[in-house]
């Protein structure tokens, strides 16, 4: 009983973070379940889902750029130039940020063309509507990660992602004047609950002094680009990864879009422990690769590993046999009716196969990244697009719908043992 206590202790800030994601998550369902509950699987809610993962496409490209920032935001800290790194990786981002807003105004209906070929003249009118006001909500939340990472730096994890919070909180009081009074305020409701997590993070931030710069100095953009330049490319890589499901499924039925993002919000809650371990580990290993600790680094990521696995292996197991009953229980109510609980629950299953596989490729993912070897990860995203391209091809001809997530789950346990081996090899060397 001592021992069990003493683990808690140790593993305090991890367990506090899981708990915190779960109520963020919670939250989510919450607002999934309201929309669910006044959209279904209709049209505003296909065009609402695709216009979320437009710009997750084009400014998701640096929205994991937060991972560049952290083994950085350690060697600069040895040489007391944090707030200079800070506000140079920000300023960065920020032009990025600039150049990408003005190709998707610009190019608008090319790009929803490209991202949603079997989409009609209404869907393709309601997602145009939405798709400015969440792009500039996925660019604040893209800024808010770089903040919250720098917060986790500092050894505030808990902070952040109660600020974190906010944003499922704005986003269901949003659904409800969406249905009562307009339905563009779902979109006005994302830009908002992501301005706002914004403000909160800035003032954190201000209260952990940081001090923000109009400068990009050479020393720390050369710091942090061998990095940077990976993660974007393999973010570019992911994102068009997950985007290949949906511009399958805006060739089939109406709602199959909104019946693939019911289910991933699902399979998404399952992913909770691995998120909230490896927010906190993630900036713990980057500093024992600066420390060149490589045998403590080895050991962490080992303990990790096996973690996970007895941690997925009986979810699994249990929301493969549940999943009908899991959906009925969150969705079923309202517009969602039971054509739509039958779709979601085969397609929550074909993706809950792959929740194991999708935590351990993370946790290698972000060890390579310390170990500064992106370029192998970037091999590995584009192995993983091509096969699930190919597999979505062969089995969306032969059992339609299902056979996308299916083919998102085989893809990721076919590419995970490579990363592994890879990562093997690679700690050994440095031990």
């Amino acid at each position: 009983m001592k021992e069990i206590f003493k683990k808690i202790i140790m593993y305090k800030t991890t367990i506090i973070v899981i708990i915190l994601l779960f109520i963020a998550k919670f939250l989510g369902f919450i607002k999934n379940i309201f929309l669910a509950k006044y959209y279904g699987t209709t049209v505003i809610s296909d065009s609402y889902q695709m216009a979320i993962s437009i710009p997750m496409i084009i400014v998701g490209v640096v929205l994991y750029s937060y991972q560049a920032f952290t083994k950085g935001y350690y060697i600069s800290e040895k040489k007391n130039k944090t707030n200079e790194y800070t506000s140079t990786f920000l300023n960065f981002i920020l032009l990025i940020l600039l150049a990408l807003i003005l190709i998707i105004i610009f190019f608008e209906k090319y790009i929803i063309n490209i991202c949603a070929p079997g989409f009609n003249n209404e869907q393709v009118m309601y997602t145009s509507k939405f798709l400015l006001p969440i792009t500039i909500g996925t660019i604040f939340l893209v800024i808010s990660n770089i903040l919250a990472e720098y917060l986790r730096c500092k050894n505030s994890y808990i902070i952040s992602q109660i600020a974190y919070l906010v944003i499922n909180i704005i986003e269901i009081m949003t659904i409800f004047l969406a249905f009562y009074i307009d339905y563009n305020w779902l979109s006005y409701g994302y830009l908002l609950a992501n301005f706002t997590y914004l403000v909160i993070l800035v003032l954190l931030c201000i209260k952990k002094n940081l001090k923000y710069q109009l400068v990009l100095k050479k020393e720390e953009l050369s710091l942090f680009s061998k990095i940077l330049v990976p993660i974007f490319l393999s973010s570019i890589i992911t994102d068009i990864n997950s985007m290949i499901d949906k511009i399958f499924a805006s060739k089939s039925d109406t709602g199959i879009v909104s019946t693939l993002s019911y289910a991933t919000n699902i399979k998404t809650v399952t992913l909770i422990v691995a998120a909230g371990f490896l927010t906190v580990l993630f900036p713990k290993i980057s500093k024992k690769c600066v420390e060149k600790n490589f045998n403590e680094f080895k050991e962490i990521i080992k303990k990790s590993f096996f973690m996970i696995i007895g941690i997925y292996l009986p979810i699994t197991i249990f929301f493969i046999a549940f999943s009908q009953n899991i959906v009925k229980f969150v969705y079923y109510r309202g517009a969602f009716d039971i054509d739509s609980l039958n779709k979601t629950s085969i397609c929550l299953k074909m993706y809950i196969i792959g929740i194991t596989g999708i935590s351990i490729r993370d946790l290698y993912i972000k060890a390579l990244y310390c170990l500064e070897k992106g370029k192998f990860v970037i091999i590995i995203s584009i192995i993983s697009v091509a096969i699930n391209i190919l597999l979505n091809i062969i089995l969306f001809r032969k059992i339609g719908y299902v056979g996308l997530p299916l083919a998102t789950s085989l893809a990721v346990w076919i590419v995970t043992p490579l990363l592994v081996c890879y990562y093997k090899k690679c700690i050994n060397k440095r031990i």
